[in-house]
């Protein structure tokens, strides 16, 4: 499935973020019905023989990989594509600026400054020439931005209408924090910043993703949200809590 279709605004979506690379959990996320999966490499870097075990399951399911880096390595963009993600997700943006800056490194000449070479993200340049694959490269989007800032939030109608974002994305953990509300993700003010990145988004084509628990869809469905960013950590862990409680306390 292409990005492309599943960031389309008129259809509903979930992925997959998780920093977990194991085989096992990744196979069962794909077999619960994901239509792609994001590894996080923001808070824990993985190896590259991580990250290509994490493509391998997931790609090979027939569903896109993506990669969430770290906002001070975007200098590494070019780096990860060659190694072959469908699809990226740069944290803390705050302004089209920034992502004219990012979008350097995702492009070949002229569109961008970034380098080509024989990897796994072109194949090895086998199954099309050098001039094909650039060609492919620069007439596609695979930036996801993500907001997280009040400033971002400030901005997000220029993120949102920047011509080579693919998709928007909220971190409402950030964004709380940043308003002196730690985790309080359903706190007016949060509420109201995410509603106008949403209107923003809508205004200008582009899918708003929320990443959140299954408990928050219908909320955010009300606002008009339907894609969603799970994790698999916590949902693990609230199965696992639960199932302790339920074993000690019969």
């Amino acid at each position: 499935m292409a990005l492309s279709d599943i960031f389309d605004v008129k259809k509903p979506g979930i992925g997959l973020i998780t920093d977990w690379t194991e085989i096992p959990m990744l196979e069962m996320s794909v077999m619960a019905g994901v239509q792609y999966a994001v590894l996080d490499n923001e808070h824990r870097q993985a190896s590259p023989d991580a990250m290509e075990r994490f493509m391998a399951v997931i790609q090979g399911a027939g569903i896109p990989a993506l990669i969430r880096v770290p906002e001070f390595e975007i200098n590494s963009i070019g780096r990860v594509l060659d190694l072959g993600f469908d699809g990226i997700i740069i944290p803390h943006i705050e302004s089209s600026a920034a992502l004219d800056e990012v979008m350097k490194y995702v492009y070949f000449p002229p569109k961008g400054e970034r380098g080509i070479g024989q990897a796994r993200g072109n194949r090895y340049v086998i199954p099309m020439t050098t001039a094909e694959y650039v060609n492919y490269v620069n007439s596609e989007k695979f930036i996801i931005a993500q907001i997280e800032s009040p400033k971002g939030v400030e901005n997000a109608e220029e993120i949102a209408a920047h011509k080579d974002v693919a998709a928007v994305m909220v971190g409402p953990r950030d964004l709380s924090t940043e308003l002196g509300r730690p985790g309080d993700f359903f706190c007016d003010e949060v509420q109201n910043m995410i509603s106008h990145v949403n209107d923003v988004c809508v205004k200008n084509g582009k899918k708003l993703i929320m990443p959140c628990g299954t408990g928050a869809f219908e909320r955010y469905q009300q606002k008009g949200i339907n894609h969603f960013l799970v994790s698999a950590g916590p949902a693990y862990f609230n199965a696992m809590k639960n199932a302790v409680k339920a074993a000690l306390e019969a």
